[in-house]
């Protein structure tokens, strides 16, 4: 614990390696992990198309919001478990995935990043129902403090992974924080690299729409079934970087 909250307090040096390594793991096993990072955006699809049945609009907003904070946090945890523990040589990589996530305790993590983001996004509302005069200034607040949630959550929850769930969730998240301020320049590009591949994504995904039609659309959702994947593994080794952590450590 002592070494990694030393470690995490040096800068990490800017580099292009987890990008390349995430890529690299993907090519290596590209239908096993595919696999399971669609796995988790299907739980979601399941449920909300289960949620239809209920004719209850208001049910269907409450599912999707809260299959969307769901998937995020499951699948980069599902990533990070591709990265920091020996998936490449299980044979059953399912069943392993899912004995990971129970092990490393990464449920109550996941449980707390979602009571955080309920936490704001009650606060939110209420605060612009009491000070309807700020609610663009309140949004934008909110707007900026669920973005550093997610940040925060882009090196919590590998590291929780690395760590075999030894840490407590709110002290990881505290280190996760402290580790976004001291690296802020190498996680603010990190996203810059990622949001310009999905903007190059988008693009030719449209000039394809312009030749072949709606086939254009299988092609946009295999790109950003491969882009939320490699953004995963290449966070993974990002947080494995920059908080001092190695698999099997």
């Amino acid at each position: 614990m002592n070494k990694l909250y030393q470690h995490i307090t040096h800068p990490f040096k800017l580099s292009f390696d987890w990008i390349y390594q995430g890529l690299k793991l993907l090519r290596q096993q590209p239908l096993a992990i595919l696999l399971v990072s669609g796995c988790c955006v299907g739980l979601f699809l399941v449920g909300f198309f289960a949620a239809t049945f209920l004719r209850n609009s208001f049910a269907l907003v409450i599912v999707a919001s809260l299959g969307l904070s769901v998937v995020f946090p499951l699948t980069l945890t599902c990533l990070a478990i591709v990265v920091n523990s020996e998936f490449k040589s299980q044979e059953h990589k399912f069943k392993f995935v899912l004995r990971q996530i129970w092990e490393s305790n990464s449920v109550r993590l996941i449980i707390i990043y979602l009571l955080l983001v309920a936490l704001l996004s009650l606060g939110s509302s209420y605060l612009t129902l009491m000070l309807p005069a700020f609610e663009n200034s309140i949004g934008l607040t909110m707007e900026i403090a669920l973005l550093v949630l997610q940040l925060v959550s882009l090196l919590a929850i590998p590291c929780n992974i690395a760590t075999h769930g030894t840490i407590k969730p709110f002290k990881l998240l505290a280190l996760g924080l402290r580790a976004l301020l001291v690296n802020f320049i190498p996680c603010f590009v990190f996203l810059l690299i990622m949001l310009l591949a999905m903007f190059v994504a988008i693009v030719v995904a449209k000039l394809a729409a312009e030749i072949i039609g709606m086939w254009a659309l299988i092609i946009y959702v295999i790109e950003l079934w491969l882009f939320v994947t490699w953004f995963g593994l290449s966070a993974a080794f990002m947080a494995r970087k920059i908080m001092g952590t190695h698999p099997l450590d």
